[in-house]
């Protein structure tokens, strides 16, 4: 009369071998039940911004954690189904692939610990790409360790210093205080 889960989220095959000894009266009082739950058909591609869901599909990490609310909605009772809401993101499916195999190189010729990529639009602020390396494939989550689920372009604090040098020196070419051919001595120290 009780009911005890065995294993959620079995595979295709799984499902077909069970099926198989059920058929042949081999494994008595087990019966397989359907859920619904997220496919990644995309696999890693933009696995930290995506993020995933549990075994209950509850938004975890990612897009999913933070619009679970959107996608799957809290129904008042269990008369009256409410349907979640679809996501837009405005990542460009094409740079996101490009920039992962940029970042990929990176992290394996550069024995790096990681690499973060955003790439974005200037005149809107839209996010074309975003890319964090290790990344992992949502599908299976939990087959990675937490080093390769970290979100690091949200979690990770950057120091910009270096990175936005160029920003300083694009804003005085485009007020005219400098030219292309203007030169700097960087010498590493500051002399008063």
């Amino acid at each position: 009369t009780g009911f005890v889960w065995i294993k959620r989220k079995i595979t295709t095959t799984q499902s077909e071998q069970i099926k198989e000894l059920q058929s042949e009266n081999l494994i008595p009082g087990i019966t397989l039940r359907e859920e619904l739950g997220r496919r990644y058909p995309n696999d890693m591609i933009a696995s930290h911004l995506i993020g995933y869901v549990g075994i209950d599909n509850t938004g975890l990490e990612g897009i999913e954690w933070s619009l679970e609310n959107e996608l799957a909605p809290v129904s008042d009772s269990s008369e009256n189904a409410i349907f979640g809401n679809q996501v837009f993101l405005t990542i460009d499916v094409n740079i996101q692939f490009a920039m992962e195999k940029i970042a990929a190189t990176a992290f394996e010729e550069n024995q790096a610990e990681s690499v973060m990529l955003l790439i974005m639009e200037a005149k809107t602020g839209n996010i074309l790409a975003y890319v964090s390396i290790p990344h992992y494939d949502p599908n299976n989550y939990s087959d990675y360790d937490w080093s390769s689920l970290l979100n690091r372009p949200i979690r990770t604090a950057y120091e910009p210093g270096s990175v936005f040098k160029i920003f300083s020196l694009a804003s005085f070419m485009q007020l005219g205080g400098i030219t292309k051919n203007d030169t700097f001595l960087c010498n590493g120290y500051f002399e008063d």
